[in-house]
């Protein structure tokens, strides 16, 4: 008899998830802009990293937020409100490193953080390539809006881009450094790869 019960369960089970009786959950709020930049220096392997993110928050209060970086070191963390006021964070080491940032609840508004680090032997090297590989970079739960991804290198000399993930960029020039481009609205690659020589 036992063993006639236990099929009749799965069956229920299986109808309830059918029918939504379990759903994901849901958030009210999306990220309206997120930037993702990677400082690198010719000679080091490390990337300074900075991620200015925009929070639309709905009426249910928000005072938080994350962002898994991966599994390599993380030093130097520091995170900032939208006028420079230094904010609650800190690393928090699980399968991936996890950043997370505290502010006080707001809701109905828009919310900016800025998040900086360093990311130590990011860098792969292989001849006179360089490269990061970002499998993180696009990872959200919930919309991003419009994402920008930004390399900045040392200027001086020619640079030859040998891989691009998005393919589509535009090249800048701030003060001393070559600035590469990424733009996504909406955010649809998660996955952002760079690599270049000289």
């Amino acid at each position: 008899m036992k063993r006639a019960v236990f099929p009749w369960l799965m069956l229920l089970a299986a109808l309830s998830d059918a029918a939504g009786c379990r759903r994901s959950p849901t958030y009210d709020y999306e990220v309206a802009n997120y930037d993702l930049a990677f400082t690198l220096d010719d000679a080091s392997p490390n990337a300074q990293v900075t991620m200015d993110l925009t929070y639309q928050v709905g009426k249910t209060p928000k005072k938080d937020g994350f962002k898994f970086v991966g599994n390599g070191r993380v030093s130097h963390l520091a995170c900032f409100d939208a006028q420079g006021k230094p904010l609650e964070c800190r690393v928090v080491q699980l399968r991936e490193a996890k950043l997370e940032w505290y502010f006080p609840a707001v809701r109905d508004v828009r919310q900016q953080v800025r998040v900086t680090f360093v990311l130590e032997g990011f860098v792969h090297q292989s001849g006179n390539e360089r490269r990061i590989d970002v499998p993180w970079a696009g990872v959200f739960r919930v919309p991003v809006r419009a994402a920008i991804y930004r390399v900045i290198l040392p200027s001086g000399g020619n640079v030859e881009v040998t891989q691009a993930q998005p393919a589509a960029y535009h090249k800048d020039r701030t003060g001393q450094n070559d600035v590469f481009v990424f733009r996504q609205s909406p955010l649809s690659e998660r996955h952002f790869r760079f690599a270049y020589r000289r």
